[in-house]
């Protein structure tokens, strides 16, 4: 039999209006955003057949379930697997690799984790005192995938652009103090060396046009690694990332929408600068407030936003929607869940969602709930039951929403531990 658990929480202070962190909320669930790297995975030293385990951790501001894939720059020396967000590496023969883990949320969005797998080779990493010897080994080149990609984006004019050595070369001596470091472009007058040194090399960007950059890592035997890369110097326009739904607010609401949420500028060290064109000052107040609109009702009617953001050069994109402002009232939060709710695998947690949210209008309310993997959630009128199916820590949105569309969101954590198993 599961155990029931019944919530009984009181109420904690939000530190916010109601109103404003349900828009709040909602504009986050209305607007995608990829899922956020948490942590770092330090470097991994794997002997040859054995194997190392880590965890990967992300984030997915939207509450989205994440699926997980791994790849290794060189199954050959460390081949590479994953079990939801375990990582397992296990050494095949002697060198370094870079490994990367990647999260893909429902809408396709990615978030990528890397971290170095070294392999020493037989004899390396002895005591002193031992017989042991081994001879100069040469600097390695780190392939970084995603890093090469960066790079296809153009940097516009007067922009220094710093290449970290220790990302991209590893040495298996550890010969670090005593490298040395150069670096060559094929066209100066694009791109032109700053500052080459066993830290980072420093480009700085002249003029539009193309030039390849090869930066080279020697160690004191002569022994050398080289990576080349191509950098574009170019103005491009700002694009529209997505489109603004259209949406209603009621008088006295205020809600916001995140400019990079819509459009975004392709150039390496460029930034926009935004505005805002508001067709009936009247209906609603919109403000910019660092890279967010603001939005506040102040008479019922219609009004047309159009969001615009312009680039050093004065290129432009914008998004434009349309805002009601009415009478009708939003949702309210009555009572709202803890940050963290804690619970055992197999529990099945009740939630009154009308002891959390209630209508101003007495219109009545729907309700909808999006969890990661791992809660099954199922709703009975106005009752909504979680059953807890894995440990961990688990995201859970619940929505109430009135006949005209309107909307209050919650969230929490469910902290889920496994059960006595005696």
């Amino acid at each position: 039999m599961k155990n029931i658990v019944t919530s009984s929480w009181k109420s904690i202070a939000a530190g916010a209006p109601a109103a404003l962190l349900a828009a709040t909320l909602l504009a986050a669930c209305e607007n995608p955003e990829p899922p956020g790297v948490c942590g770092t995975i330090a470097e991994q030293t794997v002997m040859v057949g054995e194997t190392a385990s880590v965890n990967a951790c992300f984030n997915d501001p939207n509450g989205d379930v994440l699926s997980y894939s791994v790849a290794s720059s060189d199954p050959g020396v460390a081949a590479a697997s994953i079990s939801g967000s375990a990582v397992a590496v296990r050494g095949v023969a002697p060198g370094s690799v870079v490994v990367t883990v990647t999260a893909t949320d429902a809408g396709g969005l990615r978030a990528h984790q890397e971290f170095r797998v070294v392999v020493p080779a037989e004899g390396q990493g002895f005591e002193e005192g031992d017989n042991a010897s081994s001879s100069n080994q040469p600097p390695q080149v780190i392939p970084l995938p995603s890093w090469d990609a960066h790079w296809s984006d153009p940097a516009v004019e007067d922009v220094t652009l710093e290449v970290v050595v220790s990302d991209h070369f590893y040495d298996p001596d550890d010969d670090y103090d005593d490298l040395t470091v150069t670096a060559e472009s094929t066209d100066p007058a694009v791109v032109r060396i700053a500052r080459a040194d066993t830290s980072a090399v420093e480009l700085l960007t002249v003029s539009a046009g193309r030039a390849s950059v090869t930066m080279t890592v020697t160690d004191p035997d002569g022994a050398s690694a080289s990576k080349t890369w191509t950098v574009t110097v170019g103005n491009v326009a700002p694009e529209v990332w997505s489109e603004v739904r259209d949406f209603v607010i009621g008088v006295d609401e205020e809600t916001a929408r995140y400019f990079p949420a819509f459009i975004v500028d392709c150039n390496i060290g460029d930034s926009l600068i935004y505005t805002l064109s508001n067709s009936n000052p009247a209906v609603l107040e919109a403000r910019i407030e660092e890279r967010a609109a603001y939005f506040k009702g102040l008479a019922a009617g219609t009004t047309t936003i159009t969001m615009t953001g312009e680039d050093k050069a004065g290129l432009t994109a914008e998004v434009r929607f349309t805002i009601t402002v009415a009478e009708n009232l939003p949702p309210v939060i009555v009572d709202t869940l803890p940050d963290e709710i804690a619970a055992t695998k197999g529990d099945t947690l009740e939630f009154v969602l009308t002891d959390y949210f209630e209508d101003l209008d007495g219109d009545s309310l729907s309700y909808g709930a999006v969890t990661q993997r791992g809660l099954d959630t199922w709703i009975e009128g106005d009752t909504l039951w979680v059953e807890t199916n894995r440990t961990g820590y688990k995201l859970i949105m619940i929505k109430a929403v009135d006949p005209h569309g309107r909307m209050a969101w919650q969230f929490s954590i469910i902290a889920v531990e496994d059960g006595d198993s005696s």
